[in-house]
């Protein structure tokens, strides 16, 4: 997200108590959260793709080592609110049952990529090809610097998060620069009171 965002953005927060009508899945619930924030911050904004520094999901020489998906979602219109993401001393460990790899309009956004892009502090690309849903168990080293590997007496049983999607889930992440897509703010302002 870029733009002229002002401070109060950043700063403030907001309770939103909504209730849809006829917003099905979670494309009808953006749908619907979308036009709320055009209605009452007067929202307007555009997308933009620009070609940036990326990692690669590719699958690795030997294929795909994760089981088939197994989630039970708690909510039908979310089905892959079955995961989580825990931190203990030098391990870092996502557990995430029904993770979905892509769908027919490319990647989902509830995907393997888009959790591996938060510790990896840069988009991840899909280009496994894979569709449908998988379980995902993943631990790894913690470390500042993704690109750096880091020493250590518990490396072993740590590996960095490159060798840990590599010989755990059967992936491989590649660097490169691909298309990343952001959000400009072109106008925003503070809601009214109701």
């Amino acid at each position: 997200m870029s733009g002229n965002l002002p401070g109060w953005t950043i700063d403030d927060r907001y309770d939103v108590d909504a209730k849809t009508t006829g917003a099905e899945g979670e494309d009808g619930v953006l749908l619907a959260l979308r036009t709320l924030l055009a209605d009452r911050f007067h929202l307007q904004a555009h997308r933009d793709l620009k070609e940036e520094p990326v990692y690669f999901l590719t699958v690795g020489k030997e294929g795909p080592k994760m089981p088939p998906g197994s989630c039970v979602p708690a909510k039908k219109d979310l089905p892959n609110e079955c995961y989580s993401i825990r931190a203990t001393g030098l391990l870092q460990t996502l557990d995430w049952r029904g993770v979905a790899m892509s769908d027919s309009t490319g990647v989902a956004y509830r995907s393997l990529s888009w959790a591996l892009s938060g510790p990896l502090k840069r988009p991840v690309i899909d280009k496994t090809g894979l569709s449908g849903t998988f379980d995902v168990h993943l631990r790894w080293q913690r470390d500042s610097d993704p690109g750096k590997p880091v020493a250590s007496a518990d490396s072993e049983t740590a590996p960095s998060i490159f060798d840990a999607v590599e010989k755990q889930l059967g992936l491989r992440l590649t660097s490169g620069r691909g298309p990343v897509e952001y959000m400009i703010v072109d106008h925003v302002d503070r809601p009214a009171g109701n």
